[in-house]
C-alpha cells in the first residue's frame, strides 16, 4: 500500500489462492487519524466556526485535546479541527467537525498507548478568547434572558441580561448584572419588580 499502515481485517490465509477482484483484507493508514466531534449550534458559535469550515488559509486551526480513561489511567492526545460538515445533521440536529491527530500510533501517543481507531475519547476544544463575562448559576436564568436580583432595600429587580452562552450546570452573561450583585436562584412564584422579599443566606454546608 502506498501509505505507512495497519490490517484491520484479513478475508485470506497463508498459501490461499485468491482471483482478480478478490478482496483479501483491509488496511488503514496510521499517519493521520480523523475524529468526529458532534457540536451543537451554539457549540458552534462558541468556538466561531462556521459551517463549511475548512483548515487553512493562514488561519490557526482550533486545537482539540483528547483524553482516553483506561483503567485507572487517562491518556491524552493533541490535534486539531481540520473541517466542519456543511449541513446540520436531520436526525440530531447537530454538526459535525472533524478533528485530526498526526501519528496516533507513534509520537502522538503518550506512553506508547496508541489512539487505536474505534477507540471512544473525550474531546475538549480550544476556544476564542471570551469578552468580560459573569459566571452564574444555570438556575439564576429565567425565561432564557432574565434574573432576578435583590436590591440594597431588598426588594425584587427583574433584569434583562446578554447571555454569551449556557451549560446544564452555569450561564455566563455579559451585561445586565454587576460585580456584587445578590441573584436569586431559587423559586420565586408570581415574581413582581419591585416586590420586598426576605434573602436567605445558604452557608457552603448547607
Amino acid at each position: 500500500v502506498p501509505f505507512h499502515g495497519r490490517v484491520r481485517e484479513r478475508n485470506v490465509g497463508i498459501g490461499q489462492y485468491v482471483t482478480a477482484g478478490t478482496r483479501v483484507g483491509r488496511v488503514f493508514s496510521i499517519d493521520t487519524v480523523e475524529i468526529r466531534l458532534p457540536l451543537t449550534d451554539g457549540q458552534l458559535v462558541e468556538l466561531n466556526l462556521p459551517l463549511g469550515y475548512m483548515a487553512g488559509g493562514g488561519a490557526e486551526a482550533p486545537r482539540v485535546d483528547f483524553r482516553v480513561a483506561m483503567g485507572n489511567r487517562d491518556y491524552f492526545w493533541q490535534g486539531q479541527i481540520v473541517r466542519v460538515d456543511a449541513a446540520v445533521d436531520q436526525d440530531t440536529r447537530l454538526i459535525y467537525a472533524t478533528a485530526e491527530v498526526e501519528d496516533p500510533y507513534g509520537l502522538a501517543a503518550t506512553e506508547g498507548m496508541p489512539l487505536a481507531v474505534g477507540m471512544f475519547v473525550n474531546a475538549e476544544i480550544e476556544g476564542v478568547s471570551e469578552q468580560s463575562a459573569y459566571v452564574m448559576p444555570r438556575l439564576a436564568l429565567r425565561n432564557q434572558d432574565k434574573v432576578y436580583v435583590i436590591n440594597k432595600e431588598n426588594r425584587l429587580e427583574i433584569r434583562t441580561v446578554s447571555v454569551l452562552s449556557t451549560s446544564e450546570e452555569r450561564v455566563l452573561v455579559t451585561s445586565g448584572v454587576n460585580p456584587g450583585d445578590r441573584v436569586v436562584t431559587s423559586t420565586l412564584p408570581n415574581a413582581v419588580d419591585g416586590m420586598e422579599v426576605e434573602p436567605i443566606s445558604i452557608s457552603a454546608n448547607g
